[in-house]
């Protein structure tokens, strides 16, 4: 995936819907915008591989109802973050697969406006995780 190094067409919408920060990356289409820069990890291409897949050819109506609706938020996420950690194990070892999924699922309990635990978070990603 391509990487540009600028905010996102839409960060406007993700701004006013209580998103955005200079450090995160986002997907859009098939472009990964990186608007401070910053050195993206093998893992975290591969997160936002699955949203580029998730949005397929319509990634303005995927993110209008990723911003507004956190049920469809949590499944998108949910999945990414299980591509992701599959990803991972695959990688490394035990040890900092471990650490990873507790990463993972920090950003998923806290990152996201989700009403779920970090625990339940975790569950939730080895679950899918397994399904993939």
């Amino acid at each position: 995936m391509e990487v540009i190094k600028s905010y996102p067409p839409n960060y406007k919408d993700i701004q006013n819907a209580g998103f955005g920060e200079k450090t995160t990356v986002y997907c859009f289409g098939n472009k990964i915008y990186n608007p401070s820069g910053i050195e993206i990890p093998p893992d975290i291409e591969f997160h936002e591989l699955r949203h580029s897949k998730q949005q397929g050819e319509a990634p303005e109506i995927w993110w209008s109802k990723y911003l507004y609706d956190s049920d469809f938020r949590f499944s998108q996420e949910l999945e990414a973050f299980a591509y992701q950690y599959q990803l991972v194990k695959s990688i490394y070892p035990t040890k900092a697969h471990k650490e990873a999924l507790y990463e993972m699922a920090d950003v998923l309990s806290t990152k996201y406006r989700l009403k779920i635990s970090h625990l339940e978070a975790e569950n939730e990603i080895r679950k899918k995780e397994k399904t993939l």
